[in-house]
């Protein structure tokens, strides 16, 4: 006889709606109330629902914002908290109307039903040290638009630069040495400098602090590892595991593949096949590493003296793993550039099969990634 009590919560910064069925209760009907999102109330929430239940309580809600605090604040030994992937919630074409009483609805009814996919909660210590590598990436983004906007300033003012690439050390000479006649141009040059300068402490500042975390973590061997990899450093190796915390969930390279949405999508029906881009669903972090790393493999396959250095103290599997990766992504990216594949498809391709060597890494007892 079933005794859960399945309860969906529609989450929001202020209330909390929440819909519930008891074991006995018919498909249709549901107990209705809305809570205000705060420590109080969601106690008094968890005393009055342990009355109502019988039994055990299945509660879920859509992961957002909120990350996983409020599954811990939930979550207890008769208690059991899902965040939902909400790209994965089957949806009705035909119903158009959207309310938090009906959200709250459908999460009930779809939880009783086992139509939900649960994302893997990371311990507190891994969610922040994952946030972290996360906020050197916002940060890379802001400094690529302050980059920009010095740009566009100089090209306004009549000054382009074409002696080499920029942002290399002759171009930051060169901007330095501008004179400017007048005055105001050259307070705002001042400025634009002075944000570039302030921009690229800040990154190395968190970067070193990163890199710090990692080594007294659990997980500096499975980083060590996967840096064995030709156009995988340090920082990309992090990214990976940080964001792939407890990796032992994955039981193939193909759900590896699935999870970081970089196998194609497709719309079969009958004799009428068709595939289309990437799905891009699941992590877009680790995509993003990935697909930036695959376009590394276009170089031969030689052990360069940095690679050599970051390999040293390996274990040789591991090295034979990266060279079998390096080795056949080199001769597949040629494959398709001789068929004429495009670039973008082509690099997409690559990551997609260097996720396979990831995972088998990672996969392998000497380097698998804890799971806390």
């Amino acid at each position: 006889m079933n005794s859960i009590t399945n309860v969906g919560i529609d989450a929001h910064k202020k209330p909390l709606v929440i819909a519930y069925q008891l074991p006995d209760s018919d498909v249709d009907t549901f107990e209705e109330f809305t809570i205000n999102n705060n420590e109080r109330d969601i106690k008094r929430f968890k005393k009055q629902i342990k009355k109502k239940a019988p039994g055990k309580i299945k509660i879920c809600y859509e992961a957002g914002y909120f990350g996983f605090a409020l599954q811990r604040q939930l979550a207890d030994d008769q208690i059991e908290c899902q965040v939902i992937a909400p790209s994965l919630i089957p949806k009705e074409k035909g119903d158009r109307v959207k309310t938090d009483r009906k959200d709250a609805r459908k999460l009930c009814r779809y939880l009783r039903a086992g139509l939900l996919t649960e994302v893997m909660p990371p311990s507190e210590a891994d969610e922040a040290f994952r946030d972290l590598t996360r906020m050197r990436k916002t940060m890379r983004i802001d400094l690529n638009r302050v980059k920009k906007r010095l740009l566009r300033f100089l090209v306004s003012r009549g000054y382009i630069y074409n002696l080499s690439d920029h942002w290399t050390l002759t171009h930051y000479k060169w901007l330095r040495a501008l004179k400017l006649d007048n005055q105001i141009d050259r307070l705002m040059l001042s400025e634009y400098l002075y944000d570039l300068s302030h921009s690229e402490q800040r990154i190395t500042e968190i970067e070193n602090h990163i890199k710090a975390e990692m080594l007294k973590g659990p997980h500096k061997e499975a980083v060590a590892a996967l840096q064995c990899f030709h156009g995988i450093k340090i920082m990309s190796a992090i990214v990976l595991v940080a964001e792939l915390h407890g990796f032992g969930r994955f039981n193939s390279p193909k759900q590896l593949m699935h999870y970081l949405g970089l196998t194609p999508s497709e719309h079969t029906s009958s004799d009428n096949v068709r595939k289309g881009g990437i799905t891009k669903a699941g992590n877009k972090w680790v995509r993003t590493a990935l697909v930036e790393s695959a376009k590394h493999f276009r170089h031969k396959p030689l052990v360069s003296k940095e690679l050599k250095k970051r390999r040293e103290g390996q274990e040789q599997w591991v090295i034979d793993v990266a060279n079998k990766c390096h080795k056949r992504l080199y001769q597949r990216y040629w494959h398709f550039e001789e068929r004429g594949k495009e670039a973008n498809k082509r690099t997409v391709a690559i990551a997609r099969e260097l996720a396979g060597f990831v995972w088998a890494i990672l996969n392998t007892q000497a380097a698998i990634v804890p799971n806390e």
